[in-house]
């Protein structure tokens, strides 16, 4: 499940966008570039950069009994459709949708859209992603492999001259965590680690 990525770096949005601003020599071209991959490493899929908050508020709660697991594992499995959105700076927003199929034998495959939206800007991307996931107490883990595929003009443009690819951006495997804040058979509520968002799932 997307935020199946892994960064190779932690620039957030702002610092990207403070970096930019900094360096006046910068074109406009490559000050917007620097805001995308900015505003694309801060997003849910970021929570491949685990927090060790998160982990240790996940620990704190009341531990899960081995029938309780059992319940849960099976109120995993299955399809799910999903959807996350977060405002970035500079007026834009980052989100993304997918549906996400958790198999009984800890197998899972992703398909979904990534898009970010600027003001004079709009990139989709679709996104693809496949592994093994594991529920350890609250916590969902999934070691993934992900891919991004430009899907409209202004996105196949910017990975044609070399000024932004996802695929460029961040690892093909990842290992990430969320926080599990809900689940049951019919809804799935996860929490990335910093930047905290919220992907909300429901069952088509």
């Amino acid at each position: 499940m997307p935020p199946f990525v892994r960064s190779l770096r932690s620039t957030t949005t702002a610092e990207a966008i403070s970096v930019a601003l900094d360096q006046t020599t910068t074109s406009q071209q490559q000050w917007r570039s620097r805001i995308i991959a900015g505003a694309f490493l801060s997003v849910l899929w970021l929570g491949s950069l685990y927090s060790t908050e998160a982990n240790a508020q996940a620990e704190r709660r009341r531990p899960i009994t081995p029938t309780e697991q059992a319940t849960r594992q099976h109120n995993l499995e299955g399809h799910w459709q999903c959807h996350q959105s977060r405002a970035i700076p500079d007026g834009g927003r980052l989100s993304t949708r997918f549906n996400t199929h958790y198999r009984e034998n800890h197998q899972y495959q992703t398909r979904g859209t990534l898009t970010i939206a600027l003001p004079q800007q709009r990139l989709t991307y679709d996104i693809s992603a496949h592994g093994r996931w594991a529920l350890q107490g609250h916590e969902l883990q999934e070691d993934a492999q992900q891919h991004f595929e430009p899907s409209n003009p202004a996105a196949r443009q910017l990975a044609q001259n070399g000024q932004f690819d996802p695929n460029r951006e961040q690892a093909s495997s990842s290992f990430n965590r969320y926080d599990v804040i809900r689940l049951d058979a019919e809804t799935l509520v996860l929490r990335t680690p910093k930047p905290h968002s919220m992907i909300q799932c429901r069952r088509p």
